[in-house]
C-alpha cells in the first residue's frame, strides 16, 4: 500500500469517526458525546493534517515517478550506447581477423619471393661460374690469336 493510499484510508476513517460521533451525539444526547466546537476543531485539524500529508505524499510520488522516468530514459540511452559499442567491437574484431589473414597471406608470399630470389641468385652464380669457365678456356685461345 502506498503512502497516499494509507493517508486516504486514514482520512476516510477520521471522517467516518466524525460522522459516527455526530450521529451518536444526536442520538444519545449525552454531553460527553456531543460535537463541541473544540471537538470539531480537532477533527478539522486532523483532517487538514491528513490532507496535507496526502498532498506531500502525492508530491513525493510525482517526484519519484519523474526520477523513475529519467532513470528509464538514461538506462535506454546507456543500452543504445552499449549496443553501439558492441557493434563497433564486433566490427573491430572482424577487421582484426581480416588483417591477420591478410598478414598471413603476405608472409606466405614473402617466403615465396625470398625462395625465388634465392633461386635466382643461385642460378646467376651458376651462370657466372660457367662464364668464368668459358672465359678461362677462351683466354689461352685469345692470347694465341693476339700473339700470332
Amino acid at each position: 500500500m502506498t503512502e497516499i493510499e494509507e493517508l486516504e484510508r486514514r482520512l476516510a476513517a477520521a471522517l467516518d469517526r466524525i460522522a459516527a460521533a455526530a450521529e451518536s451525539a444526536d442520538a444519545a444526547g449525552d454531553e460527553d458525546e456531543r460535537i463541541t466546537p473544540e471537538r470539531l476543531a480537532e477533527a478539522e485539524q486532523a483532517t487538514e493534517i491528513a490532507a496535507s500529508r496526502a498532498a506531500e505524499a502525492e508530491i513525493k510520488s510525482r517526484e519519484n515517478a519523474q526520477r523513475a522516468e529519467a532513470a528509464e530514459a538514461e538506462a535506454g540511452r546507456l543500452r543504445e550506447a552499449l549496443e553501439a559499442e558492441q557493434t563497433a567491437n564486433s566490427q573491430l574484431r572482424d577487421h582484426a581477423a581480416e588483417l591477420k589473414a591478410s598478414n598471413e597471406e603476405q608472409l606466405e608470399r614473402l617466403v615465396e619471393l625470398e625462395r625465388a630470389a634465392t633461386e635466382a641468385i643461385e642460378a646467376r652464380e651458376q651462370d657466372r661460374a660457367e662464364l668464368d669457365e668459358i672465359l678461362a678456356a677462351l683466354e689461352p685461345l685469345v692470347k694465341e690469336q693476339l700473339d700470332a
